[in-house]
């Protein structure tokens, strides 16, 4: 998991590095960019095809990536070796979003859900950045990974339910105090804290449905990205720090939302412990009957 995460954070950079340079037009400097670009692009493609093993995603997605690359190499020689040009084809196949994929992938992609259509959502991927996205998600709200990881400790919560804190990964003490401070009031069926070198992974379930957080290490502070598969109370969920307000009128149980929030190191565990006393369980779902 750790190797994932590490390519993750690669192909991020690879992204940001391939941009083509504003040179003095040369085409021979052009040419060897898209060279050098079609090496990167091969890099980030083999990659992809070793998170689709280490996914366990249907095989097959291996072709449908290794189309979409020789998509990509078609269009930049398309450019003619034209600066605007390849900027240009740059955002459109590699670090643009596409529109609504974000809520495509988060829809498909979350914790104890049973749907088997990967493959869906990666046909509707068009850039590599869409891609990236997708697998990253996957993994991070995927609750079997977190069960391939050697557990330091495991504790029981509510025993008339069994209701487990399991701490694994890595010993460190910022992971250590949330497994030791985990609120013993809120209602779940298991939660996992997973510790690496400079992530915390969480995974709750039974908060609406199954929330995950994700924390990382920012120099001195720590940046909290956390995704709510179904807004099972609304009104509850919007109070959130840093969420991605939902709109009561359109929006229902249903609905996924996310967000995001910076604190210190001193703060993060009493933060984060208020944060999740804060998310509704399943047990606060709202039925929002809309107006036909």
């Amino acid at each position: 998991m750790e190797k994932f995460l590490k390519l993750d954070l690669m192909i991020k950079d690879l992204i940001i590095k391939i941009k083509p340079p504003m040179l003095n037009y040369n085409k021979d400097a052009y040419i060897k960019y898209v060279d050098d670009l079609f090496i990167v692009l091969d890099k980030i493609k083999n990659t992809f095809d070793y998170f689709v093993d280490y996914l366990e995603m249907n095989s097959s997605i291996k072709d449908l990536v290794k189309n979409k690359f020789s998509n990509y190499k078609e269009r930049f020689l398309t450019c003619n070796y034209d600066y605007d040009r390849l900027k240009k084809e740059y955002e459109h196949s590699i670090s643009s979003m596409t529109p609504g994929i974000i809520d495509v992938v988060g829809s498909n992609f979350f914790g104890y859900s049973f749907d088997e259509n990967e493959k869906d959502v990666l046909m509707q991927c068009n850039t590599v950045n869409d891609m990236l996205h997708a697998f990253h998600h996957y993994l991070i709200n995927n609750e079997k990974f977190y069960d391939r990881v050697p557990v330091i400790e495991t504790k029981i919560l509510n025993s008339e339910n069994d209701e487990k804190l399991i701490l694994c990964g890595k010993e460190n003490q910022t992971a250590r105090d949330l497994f030791n401070n985990f609120p013993i009031e809120v209602e779940t069926s298991q939660t996992n804290i997973l510790s690496l070198d400079n992530i915390i992974l969480i995974m709750i379930r039974d908060l609406v449905h199954c929330l995950s957080i994700e924390i990382t290490k920012e120099d001195d502070n720590y940046r909290v990205k956390y995704f709510i598969p179904k807004a099972c109370n609304i009104d509850k969920i919007n109070t959130l720090k840093g969420v991605d307000k939902l709109d009561p009128k359109t929006d229902d149980m249903f609905s996924f939302t996310k967000g995001e929030f910076v604190t210190s190191e001193d703060n993060l565990t009493s933060e984060i412990v208020e944060f999740i006393k804060s998310v509704p369980t399943d047990k606060d779902i709202v039925h929002n009957l809309r107006t036909i």
